[in-house]
């Protein structure tokens, strides 16, 4: 009887790429949640804060389709290396001045050498996935971002309760360079094993002009993937504030929690992506998703309150993987680079959009239309996706696409 040899999932490449994802996460979670106990240090108000968070989403957007063009065009590896040195020397020089339009300067450098990094180590791993394994690597490839929210914050907060916010910036820096040096261990493109398929360049129908920058394959996926993350955006921008106004102590529990079950979930998530196709994965995230919303826009605290953050957590294991999946399952493999970029840009646009939105409705209604808002906006994500992805079929493949078994 005729087994099917399942492709291997964890190479050494993948390792890799991995430990770089979760590095650079844990960077980026040590500075969101301390620059803006660091701008307030300075007699700056919540205002410079937020300019600072302006910069950075500015930055990056820009950073996203010119890193995504350019690690098609001349590789993932070298992307990653100019990205990391980027991001690590705009760290260091926080250490240089406190003068507020230098730290402006800084924190643009750092949007730059982030997306560029995070969009290039995000091509590069669905390189070296099995395609039909797609869905269940790039779940175990996210949970370098849920581990990295679990312990970035924490350790921000701790290195600048010593009092030195020097401390806390060259620290920083240090695990940026550490994966930099994972970067630049991940040289799987001289492998024809893994460059056979892609081509250094793009195809001519993508060769010119400014769409070239973007993966029009990717689009729908990046579409719904607004939505949800419009909506997540309520959570992670003002769940702390509305945890004070109702005189919820220790919020940073609902945290906790969501990173608990976001890395739970994302170990089998992916596995159900692949035999059984989207909607086994985005349906009920995003119906849990919408009743955790729900839930939280009407917590009178306590123990409701953090279970929602487990169900939002469910809800973001279950729909991000499996959207990125779809962003760059279908894109050429000379554009996987563009597709990633594509993805994150949206993703990125939701953020500053969603937290701006969120922000003024907050001022205007409170913080409950807050979070109803975004559980409607988690159902629109999933009426959307019924009728851009009802004719996906799943990813998982009978016949072995490597001559070789492994997990």
């Amino acid at each position: 009887m005729h087994q099917t040899v399942r492709p291997r999932l964890w190479s050494g490449y993948f390792v890799l790429l991995c430990l770089d994802a979760f590095f650079i996460a844990t960077s980026m979670q040590m500075l969101n949640n301390t620059l803006a106990i660091y701008s307030a240090s300075l007699g700056t108000g919540t205002t410079f804060g937020g300019l600072l968070a302006v910069a950075f989403s500015i930055s990056a957007i820009i950073s996203r389709l010119l890193s995504g063009y350019l690690a098609d065009r001349r590789g993932r590896y070298l992307v990653m290396i100019a990205g990391s040195v980027v991001f690590c020397l705009a760290t260091v020089a926080f250490c240089i001045t406190p003068a507020l339009p230098a730290l402006l300067l800084f924190r643009f450098l750092q949007g730059f050498g982030f997306a560029a990094v995070s969009t290039a180590s995000a091509a590069a791993a669905t390189d070296v996935l099995p395609k039909s394994r797609l869905g269940e690597g790039i779940g175990y490839f996210g949970l370098g971002n849920a581990l990295a929210g679990a312990v970035g914050p924490s350790l921000g907060l701790m290195l600048i309760a010593t009092g030195s916010y020097n401390r806390l910036f060259l620290s920083v820096s240090l695990v940026i360079f550490t994966a930099a040096i994972l970067s630049a261990a991940c040289r799987y493109e001289r492998n024809p094993r893994y460059g056979a398929d892609r081509s250094s360049a793009p195809s001519a129908e993508h060769s010119a002009g400014i769409l070239s920058l973007f993966e029009m394959s990717a689009l729908p996926a990046a579409a719904v993937q607004f939505f949800a993350q419009f909506a997540y955006s309520a959570i992670i921008t003002f769940l702390s504030l509305y945890a004070t106004e109702r005189s919820i102590s220790n919020a940073g529990l609902f945290f906790t929690i969501a990173a608990v079950t976001m890395i739970a979930f994302r170990l089998f998530t992916g596995k159900l992506f692949d035999q059984y196709g989207p909607f086994s994965v985005l349906v009920p995230g995003m119906l849990v998703g919408a009743v955790g919303f729900t839930l939280l826009a009407f917590a009178p605290g306590g123990m409701l309150f953090f279970l929602c953050g487990g169900l939002y957590g469910i809800s973001a294991a279950c729909v991000l993987p499996a959207l990125n999946s779809l962003a760059v399952r279908k894109s050429p493999p000379s554009r996987t680079g563009a597709a990633s970029a594509t993805y994150y840009l949206l993703l990125d646009l939701a953020m500053g959009a969603g937290s701006f939105f969120w922000g003024v409705t907050a001022d205007l209604f409170g913080f409950a239309p807050v979070f109803a808002g975004g559980g409607v906006c988690l159902i629109l994500a999933l009426c959307l996706s019924i009728i851009l992805f009802r004719n996906e079929t799943p990813t998982i493949s009978t016949a072995p696409e490597n001559a070789e078994e492994g997990s």
